[in-house]
């Protein structure tokens, strides 16, 4: 049996991490929830669309904790939906919105059968 050398970089340590470290899937996100919530953050922060990514960070898009409560409330406009405040702490960028948007869509949707 042959051993595998250990890797010499850092960037083969990265590589053989990741070739270790099992897969999981992660649901894909509702293409029209995403594109809501770029467009309200993007109108929120007066900055143009095609400067939010998905996977920015509220910090990277220069939002204070006063753009944070804004942009909750125009999230909760948008989609007609009621943020929780403990919810609301605790998201920090866009995906997380767009994942909390969909997961009270979701639970509205049930909840009106």
């Amino acid at each position: 049996m042959t051993e595998n050398p250990a890797p010499t970089s850092l960037n083969e340590t990265r590589a053989e991490a990741a070739r270790l470290t099992p897969v999981t899937a992660t649901p894909a996100l509702d293409q029209q929830v995403v594109d809501r919530v770029l467009r309200v953050v993007a109108a929120n922060q007066k900055i143009a669309l095609d400067q939010v990514a998905l996977s920015a960070t509220f910090e990277e898009l220069g939002m204070d904790s006063l753009d944070g409560v804004n942009l909750v409330f125009a999230i909760e406009e948008e989609f007609d939906i009621a943020i929780p405040d403990d919810a609301a702490k605790n998201i920090r960028g866009v995906r997380e919105m767009a994942d909390g948007v969909e997961r009270l869509l979701r639970e509205k949707a049930i909840s009106q059968k």
